[in-house]
């Protein structure tokens, strides 16, 4: 059985939260790489350091395994879009009660 979901907002509502949570996305990029810089420092030493690399290193992996979803995300927005507007276009019961 499929799960129905239901979107409170509009599709363009969504579509700018989304280029939204991407432009944040990209700053977590900017501060990751500030962040080596940083643990790069010779101010770094000792297993401090060595723990905070690690951190910093899996907090990298999986930022760059959830950038990959954003181009797709926008495809599904666009085509959730276009079956929209085929849908309002194309049927005969949207087109009477826009007529009302």
């Amino acid at each position: 059985m499929q799960e129905i979901m239901e979107v409170k907002d509009d599709i363009g509502t969504v579509a700018a939260k989304i280029q939204e949570t991407e432009a944040i996305w990209e700053n977590i990029f900017t501060s990751i790489d500030n962040i080596k810089m940083e643990l790069n420092d010779s101010r770094w030493i000792g297993s401090a350091n060595e723990k905070c690399l690690q951190i910093h290193e899996a907090i990298k992996m999986y930022a760059e395994k959830i950038r990959p979803f954003f181009p797709e995300i926008h495809t599904c927005i666009e085509q959730l879009q276009k079956n929209k507007d085929n849908f309002v276009n194309a049927s005969n019961n949207v087109a009477l009660i826009n007529s009302i």
